[in-house]
C-alpha cells in the first residue's frame, strides 16, 4: 500500500546518491494507505448474578466470532486479524 512513497524514496536516493526519508502527515497516511482493515464482530458475552458476587459484577463468558475484510490482497491482515484476537478481552479479567 506503500509503493507509491517507496518508489518516490527511492528514486530520490538513487539521484542524490544519499539516503532519504519521508515521514507522512497522519492524515495523509490514512488517506492514501487505505485506512483500517475492515471487521465485523459477533459476540455474546454472559456475567454471573450479582447475588452470586456478593454484590459486585463479574464476567462469566465471552464467545466472539471475528471476521475480517482483508480485501484482493493478503498484505498485513493475518497480523491485523491476529492482533484482533489477541486484544478482543480488552482490559477485562476472563476467567481462565
Amino acid at each position: 500500500r506503500s509503493v507509491f512513497a517507496s518508489c518516490a524514496v527511492a528514486v530520490a536516493a538513487h539521484k542524490l546518491n544519499a539516503p532519504v526519508r519521508l515521514s507522512l502527515t497522519r492524515d495523509v497516511d490514512m488517506g492514501s494507505t487505505g485506512g483500517r482493515h475492515a471487521f465485523l464482530i459477533k459476540y455474546k458475552a454472559a456475567a454471573l448474578p450479582l447475588s452470586a458476587t456478593g454484590g459486585t459484577p463479574k464476567l462469566a463468558a465471552l464467545d466472539v466470532k471475528l471476521y475480517s475484510n482483508g480485501g484482493a490482497c493478503l498484505d498485513l491482515s493475518g497480523p491485523v486479524l491476529d492482533r484482533a484476537i489477541l486484544h478482543v478481552d480488552n482490559c477485562y479479567k476472563w476467567p481462565s
